[in-house]
């Protein structure tokens, strides 16, 4: 499962009352949704004795869409819901209201912590200031990856040799399913004066379609070159008449993009997602500067506003002929790079759409993420959290795609580096599904660039393929990272909280049916020559036995079975090539609860030694041997007052068995009065695996609190 949201409890006095009715019955937060179903929802509350009932409403904007009671068992305790009125499909990205009310006419105490510690939504209450969020836990799960989730620009124009060299075979070996084909104008109109012309077009189409069993997105590109503004490369230049009306005869852009959609829409019935240009943000090659009938004074905001209007028409005419049932995909933009300097910021330009666009037309939003060098996971995001944030920023919250991503396999020192590829392409792969988790939304699709071999030196190295039509490493890494990815949902990126997570990248993903564990695991390379070191990992699998597969570069992967170690970890090295580690046992840990926290004196005063007594118990599966010892930690309105690290003789439990064990804590730090809220945490630093890792921690309300 994916945890959505996560605030905790911190001190008492940052809480408030549920009133019975009125404008103030109930309180609220927002959050951004970052899966597509829900599972369940935890609040953090106070009632005034056990037993209370508590009622959530799921709210998208004015509409209600799911709800659910649940019964609060314990006073200053998670009250869970996970029965729910239905099902309900959540949309990544998109802001969500959860509601919670007293199910009878009764208040109950909810907390919140004031420094806004979730940055992607807020706390909805009279009793808190606007940046505080609300003591709740949402978990979700994703879909599964499936074949519709990736493909390559394969664009086998050249269908005859294409066949010859079993590329259909290839493609559906390797499991590609989207293929990105330049619909290209000059190809199909390349005369004003005569009819279109699909016969150069309708083969590598159908081929695609029939032959290696593909989805295609169509690109709608390039001009004409009877219809551009520029003297030189008229192709890559905005056509002329843009702003007539739509259904102008001469508007040529309208009249290129009904032909198309015409013909392979209504006709065939064989393409039903379209693309508006390719990378027009890119102003030295595709979208250049008109020299002629249209006059900008500013190259960056003039080109922006005609590639607004190039997607208001051609998502209008679009729209029109497949009465809203195509999809229509904007932008494919590129990212910026620092060795590049004529690009448009795709934020900027896809917020020039939005604002001169009148109405919203397309179904979502296209980038090339493309990076200077190797593969940066973590510039990867934050590329999809500023593109998401624009998108969210206008309202948006339909899928993002990328499009178009590569790596060459010819380094710019003249020497081949095809395992190097295969490595980015298997992260870039596992980053885009490890994308969907962040808070803000991710990637919805992944297109590579390309399967085949299109030239020469660094440009034409990008393919799957080599020149002689022979897989090459990075083939056989991609095909091996969706086989095991396959029917698997991801449920984030697993972070240790520590420098490590700069050095590695560890995702989960989990097999539906048997919940059992798969982690794609990868040291991030910062160099050209970075590329011998490993990294000790340290990843609670809960686990016995692991099964290890280092990323393959032909079709033979290298397989290996391993133990994990008696605390529940797996402790290995790894380096730029990832490894695959699938769960082989089922998860049999311990996993220590507290049941019940009694505290004398009931009145504490400065100096005083409060005695605490634990009830804990093993409600694992297996036997605590108390090896390396456990630490439990005792706080006070958030404050550390002690840290006690127990030890194996006092920690030997077998499933199901409890033990008490009593404490003197100093109170020297106590330097308040009124009420604190008091928490005992069990294992805080996780130095063991337990079964579940969300129920270390025992709340308890502390009272008349004097100096």
């Amino acid at each position: 499962m994916v945890k959505s949201y996560e605030v905790m409890p911190v001190r008492a006095d940052w809480s408030g009352w549920i009133k019975g009715s009125g404008t103030n019955g109930y309180v609220s937060q927002t959050i951004t949704c970052n899966f597509d179903s829900l599972v369940y929802v935890e609040l953090f509350a106070v009632a005034r004795s056990a037993g209370r009932r508590v009622r959530l409403e799921v709210w998208d904007g004015e509409k209600k869409v799911m709800w659910g009671t649940a019964v609060q068992n314990r006073n200053s305790n998670w009250v869970r819901f996970e029965k729910w009125s239905g099902r309900y499909s959540f949309t990544r990205g998109k802001h969500y209201e959860f509601r919670f009310t007293g199910a009878e006419p009764d208040s109950i105490r909810f907390y919140y912590d004031q420094r806004n510690p979730y940055q992607y939504g807020r706390l909805l209450s009279g009793f808190a200031s606007d940046s505080a969020d609300l003591c709740m836990r949402v978990y979700g799960v994703m879909k599964t990856i499936d074949s519709g989730f990736w493909g390559a620009e394969i664009a086998a124009y050249d269908t005859t040799a294409a066949r010859k060299r079993n590329v259909p075979q290839l493609v559906q070996n390797a499991g590609v399913y989207l293929d990105r084909i330049d619909l290209v104008w000059n190809w199909v109109w390349p005369d004003s004066s005569a009819d279109f012309d699909f016969t150069r077009l309708d083969p590598a189409v159908f081929f695609s379609i029939r032959k290696m069993g593909c989805k295609v997105i169509g690109i709608l590109d390039y001009s004409a070159t009877w219809a551009g503004t520029r003297f030189d490369a008229p192709e890559f230049s905005p056509p002329r008449n843009l702003f007539l009306d739509v259904w102008h005869p001469s508007n040529y852009w309208a009249r290129y993009v009904e032909g198309v959609v015409r013909h392979y829409y209504n006709t065939l019935k064989l393409i039903d997602v379209y693309e508006v240009w390719n990378e027009p943000n890119d102003t030295a090659r595709f979208w250049k500067p008109p020299q002629f009938h249209y006059d900008i004074a500013d190259n960056r905001q003039g080109l922006c506003s005609l590639y607004a209007r190039l997607v208001e028409v051609a998502a209008t005419v679009i729209d029109s002929i497949s009465q809203g049932q195509a999809k229509v995909l904007i932008g494919s933009l590129v990212a910026t790079q620092p060795s590049i300097f004529t690009r448009i910021a795709p934020e900027e330009m896809l917020s020039y759409c939005y604002r001169l666009v009148p109405k919203k037309l397309w179904s979502g939003v296209s980038f090339h993420p493309y990076q200077d060098w190797g593969f940066d996971a973590n510039l990867f995001e934050m590329q999809v959290e500023s593109l998401r944030t624009v998108m969210h920023a206008n309202g948006d919250y339909s899928e993002l795609w990328i499009t178009e991503i590569g790596f060459p396999s010819f380094g710019p020192n003249g020497k081949y580096r095809e395992r190097e590829q295969a490595n980015r392409l298997a992260k870039a792969f596992v980053a885009t599904c490890g994308s969907q988790s962040l808070p803000g939304g991710g990637y919805d699709r992944i297109c590579f660039y390309s399967f085949l071999t299109r030239g020469n030196l660094v440009e034409g190295s990008y393919g799957l393929l080599n020149a002689r039509f022979q897989p090459k490493p990075g083939y056989y890494a991609l095909a091996q990272t969706f086989r095991i990815l396959r029917g698997k949902r991801c449920n984030g990126r697993v972070i240790s909280g520590d420098a490590r997570d700069d050095s590695v990248r560890i995702y989960e993903f989990e097999q539906p049916l048997t919940g059992k564990r798969v982690w794609v695991v990868w040291r991030n390379q910062f160099t050209d020559k970075d590329t011998v070191n490993t990294v000790l990992i340290t990843l609670p699998v809960g686990c016995d036995t692991l099964e290890v597969i280092h990323l393959a570069y032909d079709d033979n992967p290298a397989v290996k079975m391993v133990e994990a170690d008696a605390d529940g970890m797996l402790r290995l090295n790894v380096g730029v090539q990832p490894v695959f580690i699938y769960e082989r046992s089922a998860s049999c840990r311990p996993d220590l609860a507290i049941e019940s926290v009694q505290i004398s004196p009931g009145s504490i005063r400065l100096g005083e030694r409060l005695m605490v007594k634990l009830w804990l118990r093993n409600i694992g599966n297996r036997s605590y041997s108390g090896e390396p010892g456990c630490r439990i930690r005792f706080y006070l309105n958030g404050i550390l007052l002690t840290d006690t690290l127990v030890g194996a003789l006092q920690l030997n439990l077998t499933p199901q068995q409890l033990r008490i064990l009593t404490f003197e804590i100093p109170s020297d730090s106590i330097s308040f009065e009124g009420e604190a809220l008091f928490w005992v945490d069990v294992n805080p630093t996780e130095d063991f695996v337990e079964l579940s890792r969300d129920n270390n921690r025992f709340y308890q309300i502390v009272r008349r609190i004097k100096l």
